[in-house]
């Protein structure tokens, strides 16, 4: 298992070369690829440099890329947030950073934001869900096409969370999103945590000075007492 941050940082400074990555000085590729594997599932997961792994693509050529915006933490900056309901999601300026880290176990939203966008994730699409839950909410699992996607839009890519990658399914449906107010470092940080990481297989282009992440369907994903 990878777990923890993913620690590809650039260093101190947004203009300095990337540290982690100076230490491969023969690489033909200037990228890296992850594949996180799911609990109990017999395939181990995979942190390649140099290269990317075709074998956990579903499909070479779609895929989602991003430029990095804060380079000490690979994080990237969305524009706008909505569902396929046509709703969207109000999120305010120097809340709009995503980072990544395969050791959280659901989504991770701002602690400021997070009351305000959890009322309108279930008042606009009517969600039964248990108001006196202080870590996950529970929902009814009764019909489970009222869950949205959610679009998060970075210029012209929209990247796409489907609900089985914030909802566990089980007798109720749980929303696995919670509060990124650990520590002050995070408080304003939105972080994709292993659901995203097991449902995309994520490339990481170092190509100096011009970085990118590329989110691409991973071939294998199967959730065990998820959403299926």
């Amino acid at each position: 298992k990878v777990v923890g941050g993913l620690g590809l940082g650039m260093g101190n400074s947004n203009d300095e070369k990337n540290s982690f990555f100076q230490g491969f000085k023969d690489l033909d590729n200037y990228v890296a690829g992850i594949y996180l594997s799911q609990d109990n599932f017999d395939i181990t997961s995979e942190l390649l440099i140099g290269d990317y792994n075709q074998a956990f693509i579903e499909e070479i050529g779609r895929n989602f890329t991003i430029n990095v915006n804060d380079k000490t933490r690979w994080a990237l900056n969305f524009n706008s947030l909505t569902d396929n309901t046509g709703h969207t999601y109000d999120v305010p300026e120097g809340q709009t950073s995503i980072i990544l880290d395969p050791n959280l176990n659901h989504i991770g939203i701002p602690n400021s934001i997070y009351d305000s966008f959890l009322k309108n994730l279930i008042d606009n699409n009517k969600l039964e869900c248990q108001s006196d839950v202080t870590i996950f909410p529970t929902c009814n699992c009764s019909n489970t096409d009222i869950f949205p996607l959610l679009f998060f839009k970075f210029d012209k890519v929209n990247l796409i969370i489907p609900p089985e990658l914030y909802v566990q399914k089980d007798t109720n449906c749980t929303l696995l999103i919670g509060k990124t107010d650990v520590t002050k470092s995070f408080e304003n940080f939105w972080i994709f945590g292993s659901p995203v990481l097991t449902y995309y297989y994520t490339m990481f282009n170092f190509n100096y000075p011009n970085y990118q992440i590329i989110f691409t369907k991973a071939k294998i994903f199967e959730r065990n007492n998820r959403w299926y």
